[in-house]
């Protein structure tokens, strides 16, 4: 993203109840937008792909949590991805 955006430090929850395909009791990472670029900076060489589980499962140990947040995840990935396309159309 190139550019400091204010986001709520990563954090864990721990589920009540299920949540989107995730049981009641996991520890659930919400991170954020810088914290998936950097994750995907450092953990997807350039010209390679992972599959957004792997990166949830892998992001997920890095702070100790079960999973991510799926909704949080693809919209924070989404928002990676605008601003990195955004970048390359400037030069």
């Amino acid at each position: 993203m190139g550019r400091q955006e204010a986001c709520e430090a990563p954090h864990t929850v721990t589920l009540d109840k299920d949540f989107a395909g995730v049981p009641a009791g996991s520890r659930l990472l919400i991170s954020c937008p810088m914290e998936l670029e950097d994750y995907l900076k450092n953990h997807v060489p350039y010209g390679t792909s992972k599959e957004i589980h792997q990166v949830r499962r892998e992001l997920a140990a890095l702070y100790g949590a079960d999973t991510t947040c799926p909704d949080s995840t693809g919209i924070f990935l989404r928002t990676v991805t605008d601003a990195a396309w955004d970048e390359m159309g400037a030069g």
